[in-house]
């Protein structure tokens, strides 16, 4: 009876420890690098490739491994990179070209991207658009002065401005 009490004992450890070892080594095997985006998704994906603008820089995110983390650049005159306090990679350009960023680990793992130095990622917002439409009084009332409505005469009263909405409204 003991014999059996104790092969059960040493299952039951063995299964409830089976999960820990489990998560720990998928969590050790992920090392990538992604890049920052305005919407993030979980998990980032990994890239193998990054570019940026030759009057800019770019911050490329780090997924798994064992802090600290060494960048290095394999050709310094294309441009730089170092790991920052966040563990977060900061890539300034130099010149453009293109060239390869080796990320390594703690524990030895090495992950190479290409990179490159482009001429310009540019993206441009509008935050707002203004118009300024010019003699429209006179183009009203040479239109109105041409067609025989009974309401003619209120068109011409309305400001330019007015006239504008209105069109514009509907």
């Amino acid at each position: 009876m003991k014999a059996k009490t104790t092969k059960l004992c040493l299952l039951f450890i063995l299964l409830c420890s089976l999960p820990v070892f489990y998560s720990c080594s998928d969590e050790a095997d992920a090392f990538y690098l992604y890049e920052y985006w305005e919407v993030m998704f979980d998990p980032e994906p990994p890239i193998s490739e990054t570019s940026l603008s030759i009057t800019g820089g770019t911050k490329l995110g780090i997924k798994g491994g064992v802090a600290p983390y060494t960048a290095e650049i394999a050709d310094g005159q294309i441009a730089t990179a170092y790991v920052d306090e966040n563990n977060d990679i900061q890539i300034s350009s130099i010149k453009l070209g293109s060239t390869s960023l080796m990320v390594k680990d703690a524990d030895g793992r090495i992950i190479k991207i290409g990179l490159k130095v482009v001429n310009g990622k540019q993206s441009f917002s509008v935050n707002s658009v203004e118009a300024r439409i010019t003699e429209l009084q006179s183009m009203v009332k040479s239109m109105t002065a041409n067609l025989n409505f009974p309401n003619v005469p209120i068109l011409q009263r309305v400001s330019p401005h007015e006239t504008l909405a209105r069109f514009l409204i509907g």
